[in-house]
Protein backbone atom coordinates (compact mmCIF):
# COMPACT_ATOMS: atom_id res chain seq x y z
CA UNK A 1 0.00 0.00 0.00
CA UNK A 2 1.70 3.14 -1.25
CA UNK A 3 0.31 6.95 -0.96
CA UNK A 4 -1.89 6.57 2.13
CA UNK A 5 -4.04 9.73 2.90
CA UNK A 6 -6.36 9.36 5.97
CA UNK A 7 -8.42 12.56 7.54
CA UNK A 8 -10.12 11.57 10.96
CA UNK A 9 -12.01 13.60 12.96
CA UNK A 10 -12.48 12.91 16.58
CA UNK A 11 -15.62 14.06 18.95
CA UNK A 12 -17.56 12.67 22.45
CA UNK A 13 -19.42 10.48 20.73
CA UNK A 14 -18.33 9.54 17.24
CA UNK A 15 -14.85 8.94 15.55
CA UNK A 16 -14.86 10.00 11.98
CA UNK A 17 -12.91 8.52 9.07
CA UNK A 18 -13.82 11.77 6.44
CA UNK A 19 -11.64 10.49 3.55
CA UNK A 20 -9.10 7.30 3.31
CA UNK A 21 -7.45 6.83 0.12
CA UNK A 22 -4.69 5.00 -1.30
CA UNK A 23 -2.49 3.05 -4.21
CA UNK A 24 -3.09 -0.38 -3.85
CA UNK A 25 -1.47 -3.24 -6.06
CA UNK A 26 -1.81 -0.42 -8.92
CA UNK A 27 -5.31 0.71 -8.05
CA UNK A 28 -6.89 2.90 -5.69
CA UNK A 29 -8.63 2.81 -2.96
CA UNK A 30 -11.13 4.82 -0.79
CA UNK A 31 -13.11 5.04 2.23
CA UNK A 32 -15.46 6.71 4.89
CA UNK A 33 -17.63 6.28 7.16
CA UNK A 34 -18.33 6.57 11.19
CA UNK A 35 -17.69 4.91 14.42
CA UNK A 36 -20.25 6.15 17.03
CA UNK A 37 -19.26 6.08 20.88
CA UNK A 38 -20.84 5.30 23.95
CA UNK A 39 -19.34 5.40 27.46
CA UNK A 40 -16.14 5.87 26.15
CA UNK A 41 -16.68 2.39 23.68
CA UNK A 42 -17.59 1.43 20.09
CA UNK A 43 -21.47 0.92 19.84
CA UNK A 44 -22.01 1.04 16.21
CA UNK A 45 -20.16 1.25 13.12
CA UNK A 46 -20.83 2.99 9.27
CA UNK A 47 -17.99 1.94 6.82
CA UNK A 48 -17.47 1.95 3.15
CA UNK A 49 -14.36 0.82 1.66
CA UNK A 50 -13.99 0.43 -2.53
CA UNK A 51 -11.29 -0.54 -4.44
CA UNK A 52 -10.35 -0.01 -8.66
CA UNK A 53 -8.68 -1.99 -11.02
CA UNK A 54 -6.22 -3.54 -7.46
CA UNK A 55 -4.37 -6.43 -8.15
CA UNK A 56 -4.05 -8.94 -5.03
CA UNK A 57 -2.19 -11.92 -4.61
CA UNK A 58 -3.44 -14.78 -2.34
CA UNK A 59 -1.27 -17.65 -2.29
CA UNK A 60 -3.21 -20.88 -2.15
CA UNK A 61 -6.45 -19.18 -3.63
CA UNK A 62 -6.71 -16.31 -6.23
CA UNK A 63 -4.07 -14.04 -8.09
CA UNK A 64 -5.30 -11.06 -10.47
CA UNK A 65 -7.96 -8.42 -10.78
CA UNK A 66 -10.46 -7.00 -8.02
CA UNK A 67 -12.81 -4.77 -7.74
CA UNK A 68 -15.99 -3.26 -5.87
CA UNK A 69 -17.08 -2.19 -2.35
CA UNK A 70 -17.36 -3.03 1.05
CA UNK A 71 -19.49 -1.86 3.93
CA UNK A 72 -19.23 -2.84 7.66
CA UNK A 73 -22.14 -1.48 9.68
CA UNK A 74 -23.97 -2.64 12.96
CA UNK A 75 -23.34 -3.06 16.20
CA UNK A 76 -19.44 -2.58 16.63
CA UNK A 77 -19.42 -5.71 18.68
CA UNK A 78 -20.99 -7.69 16.22
CA UNK A 79 -20.97 -5.95 12.73
CA UNK A 80 -22.01 -6.92 8.85
CA UNK A 81 -19.52 -7.11 6.29
CA UNK A 82 -21.74 -6.70 3.11
CA UNK A 83 -21.07 -5.58 -0.42
CA UNK A 84 -19.94 -7.27 -4.05
CA UNK A 85 -16.50 -8.07 -5.06
CA UNK A 86 -15.74 -8.36 -8.73
CA UNK A 87 -12.86 -10.73 -9.91
CA UNK A 88 -11.33 -10.33 -13.29
CA UNK A 89 -8.28 -11.31 -15.83
CA UNK A 90 -7.14 -13.65 -12.68
CA UNK A 91 -5.99 -17.07 -11.90
CA UNK A 92 -7.66 -19.21 -9.06
CA UNK A 93 -5.76 -22.21 -7.59
CA UNK A 94 -7.15 -23.49 -4.57
CA UNK A 95 -4.01 -25.44 -2.96
CA UNK A 96 -6.45 -27.04 0.03
CA UNK A 97 -10.06 -25.99 1.56
CA UNK A 98 -9.53 -23.27 4.47
CA UNK A 99 -10.64 -24.00 7.76
CA UNK A 100 -12.07 -21.59 10.59
CA UNK A 101 -8.48 -21.40 11.56
CA UNK A 102 -7.70 -18.16 13.85
CA UNK A 103 -10.21 -16.47 12.43
CA UNK A 104 -13.13 -19.16 14.10
CA UNK A 105 -14.02 -16.08 17.51
CA UNK A 106 -14.40 -13.28 15.00
CA UNK A 107 -17.62 -12.09 15.61
CA UNK A 108 -18.40 -10.88 11.91
CA UNK A 109 -21.44 -11.30 9.93
CA UNK A 110 -21.24 -11.71 6.04
CA UNK A 111 -23.18 -10.93 3.13
CA UNK A 112 -21.10 -10.82 0.63
CA UNK A 113 -20.99 -11.44 -3.37
CA UNK A 114 -18.29 -12.61 -5.51
CA UNK A 115 -19.06 -12.19 -9.22
CA UNK A 116 -16.51 -14.07 -11.81
CA UNK A 117 -15.94 -11.82 -14.48
CA UNK A 118 -14.03 -11.45 -17.69
CA UNK A 119 -10.76 -13.81 -18.08
CA UNK A 120 -10.75 -15.54 -14.58
CA UNK A 121 -9.05 -19.11 -15.28
CA UNK A 122 -8.94 -21.74 -13.10
CA UNK A 123 -5.45 -23.07 -12.99
CA UNK A 124 -4.14 -26.76 -11.12
CA UNK A 125 -1.87 -29.28 -12.04
CA UNK A 126 -3.14 -30.49 -15.37
CA UNK A 127 -6.69 -28.65 -15.05
CA UNK A 128 -7.06 -25.72 -16.81
CA UNK A 129 -10.70 -23.94 -17.37
CA UNK A 130 -12.17 -20.38 -17.93
CA UNK A 131 -14.82 -19.54 -14.88
CA UNK A 132 -18.61 -17.84 -14.71
CA UNK A 133 -20.43 -17.32 -12.32
CA UNK A 134 -20.59 -16.16 -8.96
CA UNK A 135 -21.23 -17.11 -5.23
CA UNK A 136 -22.91 -15.47 -2.28
CA UNK A 137 -20.67 -15.83 1.16
CA UNK A 138 -22.88 -15.85 4.82
CA UNK A 139 -22.42 -17.05 7.45
CA UNK A 140 -19.33 -15.40 9.56
CA UNK A 141 -15.62 -15.19 8.94
CA UNK A 142 -15.25 -18.04 10.90
CA UNK A 143 -18.21 -20.14 9.35
CA UNK A 144 -19.00 -19.14 6.31
CA UNK A 145 -22.11 -19.97 4.33
CA UNK A 146 -21.48 -20.45 0.42
CA UNK A 147 -24.09 -20.72 -2.08
CA UNK A 148 -23.78 -20.44 -5.60
CA UNK A 149 -22.71 -21.69 -8.83
CA UNK A 150 -19.41 -21.41 -11.08
CA UNK A 151 -19.34 -22.64 -14.54
CA UNK A 152 -16.24 -24.10 -16.17
CA UNK A 153 -16.05 -23.38 -19.92
CA UNK A 154 -13.40 -24.27 -22.29
CA UNK A 155 -11.90 -26.67 -19.97
CA UNK A 156 -8.96 -28.93 -20.29
CA UNK A 157 -7.65 -32.14 -18.48
CA UNK A 158 -3.92 -34.09 -19.15
CA UNK A 159 -4.48 -36.91 -17.63
CA UNK A 160 -0.86 -38.96 -18.49
CA UNK A 161 0.09 -36.69 -21.60
CA UNK A 162 -3.70 -36.92 -23.15
CA UNK A 163 -5.49 -34.17 -23.52
CA UNK A 164 -9.50 -34.58 -21.76
CA UNK A 165 -11.85 -31.82 -23.20
CA UNK A 166 -14.35 -30.90 -20.92
CA UNK A 167 -17.98 -30.24 -22.14
CA UNK A 168 -19.72 -29.95 -18.55
CA UNK A 169 -18.19 -28.52 -15.43
CA UNK A 170 -20.61 -27.14 -12.47
CA UNK A 171 -19.45 -26.08 -9.13
CA UNK A 172 -22.37 -26.17 -6.80
CA UNK A 173 -22.22 -24.12 -3.83
CA UNK A 174 -25.39 -24.72 -0.76
CA UNK A 175 -26.18 -24.24 2.46
CA UNK A 176 -26.10 -27.86 3.68
CA UNK A 177 -22.15 -28.25 2.63
CA UNK A 178 -20.59 -25.30 3.99
CA UNK A 179 -17.29 -24.66 2.09
CA UNK A 180 -17.37 -27.54 -0.15
CA UNK A 181 -19.29 -27.67 -3.38
CA UNK A 182 -20.82 -30.24 -5.17
CA UNK A 183 -18.91 -31.31 -8.58
CA UNK A 184 -20.13 -32.45 -11.71
CA UNK A 185 -17.52 -32.50 -14.52
CA UNK A 186 -17.92 -34.45 -17.80
CA UNK A 187 -14.65 -34.72 -20.11
CA UNK A 188 -13.71 -37.12 -23.33
CA UNK A 189 -10.86 -37.71 -24.08
CA UNK A 190 -9.48 -39.73 -27.77
CA UNK A 191 -7.29 -42.87 -27.56
CA UNK A 192 -6.70 -43.75 -31.29
CA UNK A 193 -10.67 -44.98 -32.35
CA UNK A 194 -11.83 -44.98 -29.11
CA UNK A 195 -13.44 -42.15 -27.07
CA UNK A 196 -12.99 -42.63 -23.59
CA UNK A 197 -15.56 -40.34 -21.15
CA UNK A 198 -14.26 -39.02 -17.55
CA UNK A 199 -17.37 -38.29 -14.96
CA UNK A 200 -16.92 -37.01 -11.82
CA UNK A 201 -19.87 -36.20 -9.61
CA UNK A 202 -20.24 -35.91 -5.74
CA UNK A 203 -19.01 -33.51 -2.98
CA UNK A 204 -15.71 -32.09 -2.71
CA UNK A 205 -13.35 -33.59 -1.45
CA UNK A 206 -14.74 -36.97 -1.97
CA UNK A 207 -16.47 -37.26 -5.41
CA UNK A 208 -17.20 -40.45 -7.44
CA UNK A 209 -15.24 -40.83 -10.54
CA UNK A 210 -16.60 -43.33 -13.53
CA UNK A 211 -15.29 -43.99 -16.76
CA UNK A 212 -17.25 -45.38 -20.03
CA UNK A 213 -16.09 -45.12 -23.44
CA UNK A 214 -17.29 -45.26 -27.34
CA UNK A 215 -16.92 -48.20 -28.29
CA UNK A 216 -17.93 -49.68 -24.59
CA UNK A 217 -15.50 -51.37 -22.61
CA UNK A 218 -15.46 -52.08 -18.78
CA UNK A 219 -14.00 -50.21 -16.44
CA UNK A 220 -10.51 -52.04 -15.84
CA UNK A 221 -10.70 -52.10 -19.76
CA UNK A 222 -10.88 -48.80 -19.96
CA UNK A 223 -8.75 -47.71 -16.98
CA UNK A 224 -5.98 -50.02 -18.98
CA UNK A 225 -6.66 -47.88 -21.94
CA UNK A 226 -5.63 -44.62 -19.67
CA UNK A 227 -2.51 -45.86 -18.18
CA UNK A 228 -1.01 -47.24 -21.82
CA UNK A 229 -1.96 -50.65 -21.50
CA UNK A 230 -4.01 -52.85 -23.88
CA UNK A 231 -5.80 -55.89 -23.70
CA UNK A 232 -3.94 -56.72 -20.56
CA UNK A 233 -0.69 -56.14 -22.03
CA UNK A 234 1.70 -53.01 -20.76
CA UNK A 235 3.37 -50.64 -23.37
CA UNK A 236 6.67 -49.69 -21.16
CA UNK A 237 7.66 -46.88 -23.68
CA UNK A 238 4.15 -45.48 -24.28
CA UNK A 239 3.37 -45.15 -20.43
CA UNK A 240 6.63 -43.57 -19.38
CA UNK A 241 6.47 -41.43 -22.11
CA UNK A 242 2.96 -40.27 -20.62
CA UNK A 243 4.32 -40.13 -17.37
CA UNK A 244 7.38 -38.01 -18.00
CA UNK A 245 5.71 -35.44 -20.23
CA UNK A 246 2.78 -35.20 -18.72
CA UNK A 247 4.11 -33.05 -15.67
CA UNK A 248 6.61 -31.27 -18.21
CA UNK A 249 3.84 -30.12 -20.71
CA UNK A 250 1.64 -29.35 -18.08
CA UNK A 251 4.10 -26.70 -16.77
CA UNK A 252 4.17 -25.59 -20.59
CA UNK A 253 0.82 -25.27 -21.26
CA UNK A 254 0.40 -22.82 -18.41
CA UNK A 255 2.77 -20.95 -18.64
CA UNK A 256 2.23 -20.10 -22.92
CA UNK A 257 -1.57 -20.32 -21.91
CA UNK A 258 -2.91 -23.03 -23.93
CA UNK A 259 -5.61 -25.42 -23.96
CA UNK A 260 -3.62 -28.52 -24.50
CA UNK A 261 -0.26 -29.46 -24.86
CA UNK A 262 0.76 -33.40 -25.44
CA UNK A 263 3.79 -35.16 -26.42
CA UNK A 264 3.26 -38.76 -27.26
CA UNK A 265 5.87 -41.34 -28.21
CA UNK A 266 5.91 -45.38 -28.13
CA UNK A 267 7.25 -48.15 -29.87
CA UNK A 268 4.60 -48.60 -32.48
CA UNK A 269 4.02 -44.89 -33.37
CA UNK A 270 6.24 -41.78 -33.88
CA UNK A 271 6.85 -39.19 -32.03
CA UNK A 272 3.75 -36.59 -31.69
CA UNK A 273 3.24 -32.98 -30.46
CA UNK A 274 -0.39 -31.26 -30.44
CA UNK A 275 -1.54 -27.84 -29.11
CA UNK A 276 -4.68 -26.21 -28.88
CA UNK A 277 -6.78 -23.68 -27.63
CA UNK A 278 -9.95 -22.28 -27.42
CA UNK A 279 -9.80 -18.79 -29.36
CA UNK A 280 -13.44 -18.35 -29.07
CA UNK A 281 -16.02 -19.89 -26.41
CA UNK A 282 -17.25 -22.77 -28.93
CA UNK A 283 -14.14 -22.57 -31.81
CA UNK A 284 -11.20 -24.85 -30.72
CA UNK A 285 -7.74 -24.00 -33.06
CA UNK A 286 -5.22 -27.06 -32.80
CA UNK A 287 -1.19 -28.23 -34.66
CA UNK A 288 -0.10 -31.60 -34.51
CA UNK A 289 3.62 -31.79 -35.76
CA UNK A 290 4.47 -35.78 -36.50
CA UNK A 291 8.01 -36.59 -36.81
CA UNK A 292 9.14 -39.38 -37.85
CA UNK A 293 8.40 -43.00 -39.83
CA UNK A 294 5.32 -44.03 -41.62
CA UNK A 295 2.59 -44.68 -39.08
CA UNK A 296 -1.21 -44.09 -37.88
CA UNK A 297 -1.60 -40.96 -35.90
CA UNK A 298 -4.01 -39.35 -33.84
CA UNK A 299 -5.41 -36.30 -35.17
CA UNK A 300 -5.24 -33.39 -32.64
CA UNK A 301 -8.93 -34.29 -30.46
CA UNK A 302 -10.79 -36.01 -33.28
CA UNK A 303 -9.39 -39.66 -34.51
CA UNK A 304 -7.06 -41.81 -36.07
CA UNK A 305 -6.09 -41.85 -39.57
CA UNK A 306 -3.26 -43.33 -41.63
CA UNK A 307 -1.99 -40.87 -44.54
CA UNK A 308 -0.25 -42.72 -46.96
CA UNK A 309 3.20 -41.55 -45.97
CA UNK A 310 5.52 -44.12 -47.72
CA UNK A 311 8.60 -42.07 -46.90
CA UNK A 312 8.18 -41.70 -43.52
CA UNK A 313 8.47 -37.52 -43.73
CA UNK A 314 7.16 -35.62 -40.84
CA UNK A 315 3.66 -33.41 -41.39
CA UNK A 316 1.87 -30.98 -39.96
CA UNK A 317 -1.83 -31.48 -39.16
CA UNK A 318 -3.93 -28.47 -38.73
CA UNK A 319 -7.52 -28.64 -36.75
CA UNK A 320 -10.05 -26.33 -36.65
CA UNK A 321 -13.55 -28.01 -33.56
CA UNK A 322 -17.03 -26.39 -33.22
CA UNK A 323 -18.70 -27.38 -30.49
CA UNK A 324 -22.36 -26.90 -31.47
CA UNK A 325 -23.35 -28.19 -27.84
CA UNK A 326 -21.90 -30.61 -25.08
CA UNK A 327 -22.72 -33.87 -27.14
CA UNK A 328 -22.45 -32.09 -30.82
CA UNK A 329 -19.56 -31.25 -32.18
CA UNK A 330 -17.97 -30.80 -35.93
CA UNK A 331 -14.40 -30.84 -37.17
CA UNK A 332 -12.01 -30.29 -39.70
CA UNK A 333 -8.55 -31.67 -40.11
CA UNK A 334 -5.90 -30.99 -43.21
CA UNK A 335 -2.50 -31.95 -43.04
CA UNK A 336 0.52 -30.81 -45.09
CA UNK A 337 0.80 -34.25 -46.80
CA UNK A 338 -2.51 -33.07 -49.27
CA UNK A 339 -4.84 -35.15 -46.68
CA UNK A 340 -8.10 -33.79 -45.34
CA UNK A 341 -11.02 -35.20 -42.99
CA UNK A 342 -14.67 -33.91 -41.91
CA UNK A 343 -15.98 -35.16 -38.82
CA UNK A 344 -19.51 -34.54 -36.90
CA UNK A 345 -19.70 -36.56 -33.98
CA UNK A 346 -22.60 -37.04 -31.24
CA UNK A 347 -22.81 -38.00 -28.08
CA UNK A 348 -25.86 -40.25 -27.01
CA UNK A 349 -26.04 -41.27 -23.24
CA UNK A 350 -28.15 -44.14 -22.56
Amino acid sequence: MENLNININFSQSQIELQQLSATMGGGTLTGQGTVSVKDLRPDTVALVLSGTNITVVMPGLYSGGVDGSLSLSGPALRPTLAGTINLSHGTVAVTEAAGPGTLSDVPIRLDTSVVLGDAVNYVQGPARARLTGGLHIGGTIGRPILTGQIQAVNGTINILGTPYTVSQGVLTFSEGSGVFPHISVTAQGLYGPTRVFLNVDGVLPTPTLSWTSDPPMSQDQVLALVVGTSGGQSSPAGLLSQVLFGSLTSSVQQAFGLDALTIAYDAQSPLNLQIGKYILTNLYLSIGEVLGRSSAYTRPGFGTVAPLNPTGQSYTVLGIQYNLSPTLSASYNVDSLGDDVFYLLARIPF
